[in-house]
């Protein structure tokens, strides 16, 4: 088994490394692409959540080699990596006490902040300031949410999660995608925007779906319009840019040259 891949594709633009901890998903996203990529049944891979058959050994086998690689590892892409917490005791944070063992950094994106945090905090081999959180949150109103992730963590717990993990002095992202309510995507940037380091916005699901036919011109201005008045750490993705019709270069996508080489600098993007 290969527990640490490089991803290829969209998922290149969030990490040049990533390892998926689980075989499945509890929060029950409509969006989710990760069943047709594994080829399991939606209700099979958000019921019948495990651990990857060996994925802690593969991990100690593997983590050396990639020992201080400036290179984070992204738990995870095709699952939640704090699924539950008996799941996250058992496996993400060992998971986690391997790597930074072999002194291999990672980062974190999760629809379960609220839960992340407790468990994180308990663990007492992790060095809290070496974890980069990451939060998925593309909207803001609960009904959407419900509605959209009925399993995951409410908005309310997600933003006080961030809240939290900052005052610990731990670094913090989001993750806004896909947006299927512009408005409320807009408004999650001008709500968090403010309280983590760094944020990433996309158009599209995992396998290019769009769920909006609404105007994208507007949408790629308007957040990028905010973004840069926040001063905020920022990557647009390239299928928003090609949805508004913009070039994919590092004014579109960073909001500057400048910007773009410190984001590549403090290990935000590629």
């Amino acid at each position: 088994m290969r527990a640490i891949y490089a991803p290829t594709g969209r998922a290149r633009e969030y990490a040049a490394l990533a390892a998926n901890l689980f075989t499945g998903c509890p929060n029950g996203c409509l969006y989710c692409y990760a069943p047709g990529v594994l080829r399991r049944s939606r209700e099979k891979f958000h019921s019948d959540v495990r651990a990857r058959p060996g994925i802690l050994e593969a991990l100690r086998r593997q983590a050396p080699k990639y020992a201080g690689d400036r290179r984070r590892v992204m738990l995870c892409f095709t699952c939640d990596p704090f699924p539950s917490c008996r799941l996250a005791e058992r496996v993400t944070i060992p998971a986690l006490e391997i790597l930074q063992t072999n002194s291999v950094m990672a980062n974190l994106l999760t629809k379960n902040p609220f839960l992340a945090t407790g468990l994180l905090a308990g663990a007492k081999g992790l060095n809290l300031q070496d974890l980069r959180l990451g939060v998925s949150l593309s909207m803001d109103v609960e009904k959407s949410r419900r509605r959209w992730e009925p399993r995951a963590e409410s908005v309310a717990d997600r933003m006080e999660a961030i809240e939290v993990w900052r005052r610990w002095g731990g670094k913090a992202w989001i993750s806004v995608e896909p947006v299927i309510y512009p408005l409320q995507a807009l408004h999650v940037l001008r709500r968090a925007g403010p309280l983590v380091d760094h944020v990433k916005v996309g158009a599209v699901s995992g396998q290019g779906e769009v769920f909006g036919s609404f105007d994208w011109t507007a949408f790629y201005l308007a957040a990028r319009k905010i973004l840069i008045t926040l001063g905020a750490s920022f990557y647009l993705k390239r299928d928003l840019c090609l949805a508004a019709g913009v070039p994919a270069d590092d004014v579109h996508q960073f909001g500057s040259v400048q910007a773009a080489a410190r984001a590549r600098t403090e290990g935000w993007c590629q």
